[in-house]
């Protein structure tokens, strides 16, 4: 007898015999350590065997918040084979934007909507108040033999360490064993103990060795930290003034200068040191040299061909590189790596041209194993001797100097949904992982680069790590990460590596919550950079006109962690239940079906922070809701996704509109603690006859998804002395 798996990586089929199961072996199609799962063994018990799978990661996962329908052609989406579907949209204006159209056909290509409806939440007669609102919770265990919903269970909450000698904290570092060489064009070396180590194949062991995997230290040719000594205030008065219309180049942490436009800043001593000389165009591409000596910039706006690259002298302001264009090339990719040498890439080709600017010569093509290269899609370690690409399936970290691949990342996590009904995650097929890198949008080494980090936005923005074995160590997804136009997420490591900055939001590590953020207005473009694990540089809400620096309270911050875990006294948190209490008004359809959607979705907005819904509890969410007939618009029948006129079946249909008002009413406040508006609209395209009652419950959907995407905050104490969680500044 023979067992069928595949492997985690790669994806490619094995049959082996029974008495190698529970063993190791090498995918000869990847690299790829496989373990050979147990017959009888569930697919997570198999997974768990395996050094790719992250126990951790094996938690409930929740709704994506969708984004708001479009004008578009409608899809089935079924499966091959299904008898054909009437095409069905409500015409909206005139024409239809072919963006909107092409992805609603890859939806229809590659959709696989597996739908698992949970039991909706119930409410005894009881519930509704003499007022007509409605107290919405689960109900009581053996109370009612209905079905009964069922939240997902609270996360472990490990407060952050204190300091940068934490669990998190990285390895003292070494020195480089390449002798001074440079990878790029120095012949591979055998590393020793202390350099970057990145390959699918298990440590070596002794026999009283356990089987760990060992992060090794950075090379010594990282870039040093910058003092702790900020001019002479120590640092807060920072203040670099800019425009909208200034280019902002920042560097890794570590770098002593920020460019702000053609000013070169020297951020230790806050002074304006030197002004680069001639122009570069705005919008473009840019990149700084980890030492601060380097600033290059594309001559033209990104998506053009034969863009050429400039590079100054950050010390004298003088260009001393014009890289030519090439009619036949991209510069969608401008990167540097060790300090001297320019990295320049772009889609329509897999080759990595590699310039020296102190001489001013191309010293080597690197090639990756994909079709193309877009921004955010390639990362090198602080010593250059790996870069990490994507290649279509997969996640491959290359040696620099020989171009071959050293280690392949372990395949992501499918977070499905379907109707809004997040499921458990598992193991993808292979071909799904090629979404999540399509939608990659910044991908970085560790400071000790010992560790690769990511942030993709498929299915909904999410957050990977995995160790310099290629195995996944981590993928959460960011609920509450602000939604940002195309390829704007950034992300980046705290130098001891307990967390990340991803798009201007602290995310501590430990805990995997965002504990700190800054609101974002609408249009505005914030500009948030790490100088150290403590202060963050930016465009703050305060200060629009100019960069300054503000301090992450992380003591604070830690300490309401810690009073959070150890479920002191507050107003909420996850070990304090909250009540639901939803008011209808000028409804247009039923009112159970209405309470239904709005308090299930509520209460698994709450249950993503660990917070539990009960009755009769003195802190309150209050929900308002109105809801009002919008135009009239013509419906239009459709036979596919390339019928792009459509038939006008002379019929028409109402849109539904609704605005929902969330409160957290506490008893003895008069005014209500936390407060936000929500508006909610039907869909424009349907898989079902249009009719008063699918455009309603369209609308519906629409709101439980804004409901999921709240920015609540997940701990207010009671105590003066503790922070409520996030903190946010606004």
């Amino acid at each position: 007898m023979s067992i069928h798996f595949q492997c985690h990586g790669c994806g490619k089929d094995f049959h082996v015999p029974e008495t190698m199961a529970g063993t190791q072996a090498r995918c000869n199609g990847c690299g790829s350590i496989v373990t050979i799962p147990v017959p009888g063994l569930t697919p997570l018990d198999a997974e768990a065997t395996s050094p790719q799978f992250d126990p951790l990661a094996r938690t409930s996962f929740n709704p994506y918040q969708a984004l708001p329908a479009k004008p578009a052609r409608l899809s089935n989406g079924g499966p091959p084979g299904t008898p054909p579907m009437v095409w069905v949209a409500i015409a909206v204006g005139g024409g239809i934007v072919a963006l909107t159209l092409l992805v609603v056909i890859a939806g229809w290509l590659f959709s696989s909507s597996r739908a698992s409806p949970e039991a909706p939440l119930v409410h005894s007669p009881d519930s509704v108040k003499s007022d007509g609102s409605i107290d919405w919770a689960p109900p009581s265990p053996g109370a009612s033999a209905a079905p009964t919903y069922t939240s997902n269970p609270p996360r472990g909450y490990t407060p952050a360490p204190a300091s940068a000698g934490g669990a998190f904290s990285p390895a003292s570092s070494g020195n480089s064993a390449n002798g001074g060489k440079d990878p790029v064009d120095a012949p591979a070396q055998t590393p020793a103990k202390a350099t970057t180590s990145w390959s699918n194949a298990e440590p070596s062991e002794t026999p009283s060795a356990p089987k760990t995997t060992t992060l090794v230290p950075a090379a010594a040719s990282a870039p040093a930290p910058v003092s702790a000594e900020w001019g002479a205030g120590g640092g807060d008065e920072v203040r670099i003034p800019f425009d909208d219309d200034k280019v902002i180049t920042f560097g890794p942490i570590g770098c002593p200068v920020v460019i702000a436009g053609n000013d070169v800043w020297n951020l230790p001593t806050n002074r304006l040191v030197q002004t680069l000389e001639g122009e570069y165009p705005k919008r473009v591409t840019t990149a700084l040299s980890g030492d601060g000596q380097w600033f290059a910039a594309a001559m033209l706006t990104p998506n053009q061909q034969d863009t050429p690259v400039h590079v100054w002298r950050t010390a004298t302001g003088e260009r001393v590189l014009e890289v030519p264009g090439d009619p036949e090339r991209f510069a969608d990719l401008i990167a540097f790596t060790r300090n001297k040498y320019l990295v320049i890439g772009g889609r329509d080709s897999n080759e990595v041209r590699v310039w020296d600017v102190e001489t001013g010569k191309q010293v080597k093509s690197l090639t990756f194993p994909g079709s193309r290269l877009d921004k955010g899609k390639l990362a090198f370690t602080a010593d250059g001797q790996y870069f990490a690409a994507v290649s279509e399936k997969q996640l491959v970290v290359m040696k620099t100097a020989t171009g071959k691949p050293a280690a392949v990342m372990g395949a992501p996590l499918e977070m499905e949904y379907a109707h809004g009904v997040a499921k458990e995650p598992r193991r993808p097929a292979p071909d799904d992982a090629v979404f999540v890198y399509a939608w990659l949008q910044d991908l970085e080494f560790s400071p000790d680069s010992q560790e690769l980090a990511a942030i993709s936005t498929h299915p909904r923005p999410r957050l990977l790590c995995w160790d310099n074995r290629g195995k996944l160590m981590l993928d959460e997804p960011l609920e509450q990460l602000p939604s940002m136009a195309f390829w704007e997420h950034e992300i980046q490591w705290l130098p001891d590596k307990s967390g990340w900055i991803i798009s201007g939001n602290v995310f501590d590590r430990a805990t995997k919550r965002i504990v700190f953020g800054v609101r974002k207005g609408f249009g505005e473009e914030l500009r948030i950079h790490a100088l150290d694990r403590d202060r963050l540089l930016g465009n703050f809400p305060h200060s629009p006109g100019e960069l300054q620096v503000i301090q992450i309270p992380w003591d604070r911050i830690h300490a309401s962690l810690q009073a959070m875990k150890d479920g002191s006294p507050a107003i909420l948190s996850p070990s304090q239940p909250v009540s639901v209490n939803i008011q209808l008004t000028e409804l247009r359809g039923d009112q159970q079906e209405t309470a239904r959607a709005i308090g299930d979705a509520l209460v698994k907005r709450l249950a993503r922070d660990g917070v539990r819904v009960e009755r009769n509890q003195p802190s309150t969410f209050q929900v308002k809701f109105t809801e009002k007939a919008g135009d009239q618009l013509p419906i239009y029948e459709r036979q596919s996704p390339f019928d792009f006129r459509g038939h006008d079946t002379g019929r028409r249909a109402t849109e539904a509109k609704g605005v929902l008002v969330v409160e957290l009413l506490v008893q003895g406040e008069n005014a209500p603690l936390w407060r936000d508006t929500l508006n909610a609209s039907n869909a424009t395209s349907f898989r079902e006859e249009i009719n008063d009652a699918t455009v309603r419950k369209s609308m519906l959907e629409n709101l439980a998804s804004n409901i999921n995407g709240l920015n609540i905050p997940y701990f207010i104490p009671k105590s003066e002395d503790l922070l409520a969680l996030p903190v946010v500044l606004k």
